[in-house]
């Protein structure tokens, strides 16, 4: 799999440098992410970083839509790089960037920033999170979505010594 990655990249990289003599943010910072991804699923975190936030910069630059993706995926390179503060950050930012209009990704949002703060041993933030993908998830009917919820929320209820909760 990871060669199907460097060939990925190989190729993105080529793409790249075709795409930046014609000018054309919009797919220049859609490669630039590609490469994020690539760099990312070879574990090269740093590298993924780098152009992810390329990728975020070019974006935000020329006002281009997606912007709450490319932040997702610079949280997911941090996380994976053990930096969860950063990650963190990114997700709030992602989910600043998300319209209200949009309600299931900022649900999902939500829910990474839940569960983040839960194995960061945050309970308090990733109670406050958790409670609002509850109820989007039982407004929603999304059992999906609830299940995750109950289970880090009676996690979390275990942390606190709230047995009886959880």
């Amino acid at each position: 799999k990871a060669n199907q990655y460097t060939e990925a990249l190989a190729l993105n990289q080529k793409i790249l440098t075709l795409l930046e003599a014609e000018n054309n943010p919009r797919q220049i910072a859609a490669i630039y992410n590609n490469i994020g991804f690539d760099y990312n699923s070879l574990k090269d975190y740093d590298e993924s970083i780098e152009y992810f936030l390329e990728a975020s910069k070019i974006s935000k630059k020329n006002k281009l839509k997606g912007l709450d993706a490319i932040y997702t995926n610079i949280a997911i390179a941090y996380q994976n790089s053990g930096n969860a503060q950063k990650s963190l950050d990114y997700l709030q930012l992602a989910l600043r960037n998300i319209p209200f209009s949009e309600k299931q990704k900022r649900l999902e949002t939500e829910n990474l920033i839940s569960s983040l703060y839960f194995y960061e041993d945050d309970l308090y933030n990733a109670q406050q999170y958790n409670g609002s993908v509850i109820n989007s998830g039982v407004a929603k009917q999304h059992p999906e979505l609830l299940s995750e919820g109950y289970l880090i929320a009676a996690r979390i209820h275990e942390g606190l010594y709230e047995f009886e909760q959880a």
